[in-house]
């Protein structure tokens, strides 16, 4: 009795097929499996932030509303802050927050985030008795005062800064307006 060679080679292609298959597939899953997920993450990551600073427009004390989201002639500006955030999606707080000073055709960002080196002489917190940049606890708000020293600039835009790096969508903006003679961000 002889082996019949013919059925014995399309068995051992139908084998080698059916391993090519799967190798393929695994290849495949650990490629674009991970790739999916990933992007997926990056995509997903600032949606818990999407109204999480927001300009405070008007304190009011003593009776008096008062306004620092404004310059004065020296070329101060005050930026007031709220953090609206809420723990959604079980996010962690952000790492700080970027603001975008604009003239309509030049941006200035200002980040402020604890790893960040900022310039004392540039920005500072408006109660300047605090050494440290504090970002705006949940329902807090903090006010600082940049030294552009220029004027100019007419609005500006909050963004949410993460601490993987990514700065996220705006979530706020407004246009900046004079400060009173009650305001002195000097």
């Amino acid at each position: 009795m002889g082996i019949n060679k013919r059925g014995i080679s399309g068995v051992v292609i139908t084998v080698l097929l059916i391993l090519i298959t799967i190798s393929a597939f695994f290849v495949l899953a650990n490629t674009v499996v991970p790739f999916v997920r990933d992007n997926l993450k990056k995509s997903t990551e600032c949606t818990p932030y999407a109204s999480y600073f927001k300009f405070q427009e008007v304190f009011n004390y003593q009776g008096n509303n008062f306004r620092f989201n404004c310059y004065d002639e020296s070329g101060f500006y005050g930026i007031s802050v709220k953090n609206l955030g809420t723990n959604k999606l079980g996010a962690e707080e952000p790492a700080g927050l970027a603001i975008v000073l604009s003239d309509g055709a030049n941006k200035n960002v200002i980040n402020i985030t604890g790893s960040a080196e900022i310039d004392i002489n540039r920005l500072r917190m408006l109660d300047s008795s605090k050494t440290n940049f504090i970002i705006p606890e949940r329902g807090g708000i903090q006010t600082y005062v940049y030294n552009a020293s220029v004027t100019g600039y007419n609005s500006m835009e909050v963004y949410p800064v993460l601490r993987s790096g990514r700065i996220c969508e705006k979530t706020d903006e407004i246009k900046i307006i004079k400060c009173t003679d009650n305001i002195n961000l000097e």
